[in-house]
């Protein structure tokens, strides 16, 4: 019983642990936009998020973009918002149509995440979750990690 007790308590000091309430984030300043320069309400729908920045010139975002997103976005318990650091909007639409790239895409209208991280290079990723109505930012990192981001959207 004793074993249990501490797997337990392990466990879900992990999983809490690696949700923090992003000390210095101001949540209400994330403002995302459609390419059509429609708002985006990021908080409507599940309380599992996974942002994933990207451009049109990276190879390896084009791949997540294909099949590994894809297929993570199918699941019902969690969003995927992609987010292009693309400045213009014809050529990240173009690049869409071209790659027959369906998943929902937005821009980050006031650049407030690139800024406050420092993202600079993509794919970067990072994850949200809601707990007791409150959102708070969990694992993220510079390359793309299928496992790591799995376990953190569990």
């Amino acid at each position: 019983m004793l074993k249990f007790f501490w797997m337990f308590s392990i466990v879900t000091f992990s999983v809490f642990s690696a949700y923090s309430a992003g000390d210095r984030l101001d949540f209400s300043r994330l403002e995302f936009a459609s390419l059509a320069g429609q708002r985006i309400d990021w908080q409507a729908g599940s309380d599992k998020k996974l942002i994933y920045f990207w451009a049109t010139w990276c190879s390896e975002c084009r791949g997540k973009l294909l099949h590994e997103l894809v297929e993570l976005d199918k699941r019902n318990d969690v969003d995927v918002l992609t987010v292009s650091i693309d400045k213009d909007s014809k050529r990240i639409a173009h690049f869409l149509k071209k790659n027959e790239i369906l998943l929902p895409v937005a821009v980050e209208v006031n650049r407030y995440l690139q800024q406050e991280f420092s993202i600079v290079s993509v794919p970067y990723w990072m994850t949200f979750k809601k707990f007791d109505g409150v959102w708070k930012l969990g694992p993220k990192a510079s390359s793309y990690d299928a496992k790591k981001i799995k376990e953190a959207l569990r």
